[in-house]
């Protein structure tokens, strides 16, 4: 490739990296990375993530955290699938599960995720926004939204004082929408609205048909007089569609 001319980039070096750590081989993948940095290519998010799951496929968490402190440094954001995974990792360190355990909802207890962020903070990371945001996001796709709530307090009662976004509560919406959790999903909106944000009008949409479809009729007023109070919803989007 070099002597082609063939601009090298992460996506060149990253396939090494997850390769190195699908085969349990940390020492050669950190060696991979280290190359890479010294060739001028920068590791993306993809890159990092891949490490730090094979650090955590290891058991090896101390070197986890350190890689996820290294990728926050650097400004690379971490995907929700990289939260799950070192979710993941502390499930089995208590339950002493299989590698290949599948995430369920009922395996998801608020005391993980505390240990997780717990964990990121004895390593020097403080959760920002984007990060909660990841991790909640990782949750929902578990399907358990209450955590994902608790999380979502927490955040809010830390002393940083971080402020849900727009966005955090549009990615906890739609996760409830289309989990069919529409009770919860009629909360969030009622809690957007309230601090003066906006619900994303395609999971208000099927949120007001869920809770219609379900009979839940009177719910469905509210959200929908709710919406049109805080002047969301605009004749011309079309909200609803005959039929």
């Amino acid at each position: 490739m070099l002597v082609s001319g063939t601009k090298l980039d992460a996506h060149t070096y990253t396939p090494f990296i997850q390769s190195y750590c699908s085969a349990g081989r940390m020492k050669e993948a950190e060696g991979m990375m280290e190359k890479m940095k010294e060739d001028g290519v920068f590791p993306d998010s993809i890159t990092y993530s891949s490490l730090i799951k094979g650090y955590a496929d290891q058991g090896l968490t101390d070197s986890a955290f350190g890689v996820l402190k290294c990728m926050l440094d650097a400004g690379c954001e971490p995907s929700h699938h990289m939260f799950l995974s070192l979710i993941k990792h502390l499930v089995e360190m208590k339950h002493g599960k299989e590698n290949d355990l599948c995430l369920t909802s009922n395996m998801i207890e608020f005391d993980i995720v505390v240990e997780l962020l717990e964990k990121m903070a004895e390593h020097g990371v403080t959760p920002n926004a984007r990060s909660y945001q990841m991790l909640i996001k990782g949750i929902c796709e578990t399907g358990n939204i209450k955590v994902a709530e608790k999380v979502l307090d927490r955040m809010i009662q830390q002393e940083e004082g971080i402020s849900p976004s727009e966005s955090m509560f549009n990615a906890l919406l739609s996760c409830c929408c289309k989990l069919e959790m529409y009770k919860e999903a009629a909360k969030v909106v009622d809690d957007m609205i309230c601090v003066g944000q906006l619900p994303q009008l395609e999971s208000c949409k099927s949120l007001i048909c869920g809770l219609y479809k379900n009979g839940e009729n009177e719910r469905g007023a509210w959200v929908f007089k709710s919406l049109l109070q805080c002047r969301l919803l605009i004749a011309r989007k079309g909200l609803f569609t005959r039929g």
